[in-house]
């Protein structure tokens, strides 16, 4: 019976067989080999396109960068937060007219300024020889309507001691910058 099975197998794989499988296994990889050159030929061909895009807008931005407007917007962009920084410090003539404007309306004189980033210190004195009453309401007036009333640009620090004499009221007087 044995004997039988295997004149079987060898009848069923003849050379016709083989020959057939090998026809279909090389066009199979024909195929395949066409697809994977075509799939190549396309990537490359993609590849060439994007790396001369690319060459073609590194030119432009090369020949931007040799554009004074464009050069100067792109200094002042990459400083920007150190501009705005510069800017603000920049206010303290605003700071000493609104002190000025202090001056005016309580009739307070400011000595001398000090300026630092965020405070204005100063030495006030009011003068009692004008005054029906004395300079001390004046002093009062100042601290309670800052105390009281909102002020746009500055905060007044408690204030520690009022030197007087028959005439006059000194006190050190320190703002605080209310920052935006």
């Amino acid at each position: 019976m044995e004997v039988i099975n295997n004149n079987i197998r060898t009848k069923s794989w003849n050379s016709s067989t083989f020959f057939t499988i090998s026809i279909i296994l090389f066009i199979l990889v024909s195929v395949l080999s066409w697809m994977l050159w075509t799939m190549q030929n396309k990537l490359q061909n993609d590849i060439t396109l994007s790396n001369n895009k690319i060459a073609e807008i590194n030119k432009k931005i090369e020949s931007l960068k040799k554009d004074n407007d464009i050069a100067s917007y792109d200094i002042v962009t990459s400083s920007e937060a150190e501009v705005n920084v510069n800017i603000e410090k920049s206010q303290a003539q605003n700071y000493i007219t609104e002190v000025i404007e202090l001056w005016k309306k309580y009739k307070i004189m400011f000595n001398w300024f000090s300026y630092s980033w965020d405070s204005i210190n100063t030495v006030a004195t009011t003068n009692n020889k004008d005054s029906v009453s004395d300079s001390m309401w004046i002093v009062s007036s100042f601290i309670k309507d800052f105390r009281t009333v909102w002020h746009p640009i500055f905060k007044l620090d408690p204030i520690s001691s009022v030197i007087w004499d028959s005439l006059k009221r000194t006190f050190n007087t320190s703002f605080k910058i209310n920052k935006k």
